[in-house]
């Protein structure tokens, strides 16, 4: 079976996966509550005279534009993007060990590298879809609310920013899904998961943030303030790839050397 065949027969493996659909809804929310925070923000009598939303409301007033939506897309994306990027790997890896259908894998009339490589073309197709639906649905709202601002280069910075942090985000989803094939489930990954997300946002705490992947993502997506930017050197998105990398290459290492019962 070639590459191509392999990718395809992937594909139509999720059709019916519940799996697709959640991950675009959880997508879809993210982007939803920001265009509904915006919202609030341009009509803050709507929010009650008393409570800590509106006070937190009045904060972000300078959010009313593109440039500000942009931003807030952005680190909801560095959040969403990785987490569901890890449980999208996850799945994608562990499952056939869930299923207990690993063998027939084992058999498939292809390399065992193709497997992997044809796997993790999916996981890109997939979280390229999600980033994709997340820049469509901003678009969508931002046009809807009349937001301000659409010309000018602070909107363009906001894209670059916005499909940058996505990119960063996905990359690390290669890290879950060698440990979906080391632990040979899905939940063990989804605890490695956890254990970086929260590391992310420990490391920034003690001011290296801009030495560990999770951190630079976060950072990178302007979620730790602009203030946090100068933690970040051409070292932390060096180590992010490198990271990547090394997942990637340990799938494949694991999953054509390692004997499998």
């Amino acid at each position: 079976m070639t590459y191509g065949r392999m990718v395809h027969a992937e594909l139509l493996s999720l059709r019916r996966s519940p799996i697709v659909w959640l991950s675009a809804l959880a997508m879809a929310f993210g982007t939803t509550m920001v265009g509904l925070m915006i919202y609030l923000m341009m009509h803050p009598h709507l929010i009650p005279s008393t409570g800590l939303l509106r006070t937190k409301i009045s904060l972000f007033s300078a959010v009313t534009t593109w440039a500000g939506h942009l931003a807030m897309l952005s680190q909801m994306t560095a959040v969403a993007g990785m987490v569901m990027g890890g449980f999208v790997a996850s799945f994608l890896f562990g499952r056939d060990f869930l299923y207990g259908t690993y063998r027939d894998l084992l058999v498939v009339p292809a390399g065992r590298g193709v497997v992997i490589h044809a796997r993790y073309t999916v996981y890109l197709l997939w979280n390229t879809a999600l980033l994709l639906e997340v820049i469509g649905l901003g678009l969508i709202f931002g046009r809807a609310l009349g937001l301000p601002g659409w010309e000018g280069g602070l909107v363009w910075a906001g894209f670059r920013r916005l499909v940058t942090t996505g990119v960063l985000a996905m990359s690390l989803g290669t890290i879950i899904g060698c440990a979906a094939l080391l632990v040979r489930g899905v939940f063990g990954p989804i605890g490695v998961l956890v254990l970086c997300t929260v590391l992310g946002q420990l490391f920034p705490l003690v001011g290296g943030g801009g030495y560990f992947p999770w951190s630079v993502v976060a950072i990178h997506s302007g979620a730790a303030g602009e203030e946090a930017l100068h933690l970040l050197s051409p070292a932390s998105y060096v180590l992010v790839v490198l990271t990547s990398a090394a997942g990637y290459a340990g799938s494949v290492l694991h999953w054509v050397k390692a004997d499998h019962p």
